[in-house]
């Protein structure tokens, strides 16, 4: 009677063991189950989001590509243009000396048209027309005119040139 007992005792034990088995086992079954969807989810996202970030990077790349080809372009034009500008630089640099050059020419030529004037108005009265040169000469105009080419260039002797061809 006292195995008897001792086994009805045993078995009542493991039957509240199995009941207490299957209480754990239905809570990790659906931890399990809940955390391998979450899980299989998570990794449905992240491998989405990586697919994403694989097209945008390679969009990505196409535009860095894209975008160095045209700042290549664009320093070879800078270059260029650069260039042009020294060389352009260069040329007026020359034409200002020339100019520079026949202005004080032309300048000379004027003073000394002046003078002679002057002297031969003194030496021949008579010369009306000479004498109509000289009064334009003498002109404050004219003394204006000539301060002006010293500082805007050519357009003055070309005034001046034309001005005298009026004379």
């Amino acid at each position: 009677m006292k195995v008897v007992r001792l086994l009805q005792d045993t078995q009542a034990e493991l039957e509240q063991e199995l009941e207490d088995d299957k209480a754990v086992h239905e809570q990790l079954s659906c931890w399990c189950k809940t955390n391998e969807q979450e899980k299989d989810a998570a990794i449905e996202a992240e491998k989405a989001k990586i697919s994403q970030l694989e097209s945008s990077m390679d969009a990505s790349t196409g535009k860095i590509a894209e975008l160095k080809e045209k700042r290549k372009a664009t320093m070879d034009e800078i270059k260029s243009d650069t260039k042009a500008l020294s060389e352009a630089t260069e040329l007026r640099f020359k034409e200002n000396k020339a100019f520079h050059g026949s202005e004080t020419d032309l300048l000379e030529a004027v003073d000394a048209a002046k003078n002679a004037i002057i002297v031969l108005s003194k030496h021949h009265p008579e010369l009306l027309e000479l004498k109509k040169v000289a009064h334009r000469l003498l002109d404050p105009r004219v003394s204006q005119l000539l301060e002006n080419s010293r500082t805007m260039g050519k357009a003055s002797v070309d005034y001046l040139g034309h001005f005298f061809a009026e004379c």
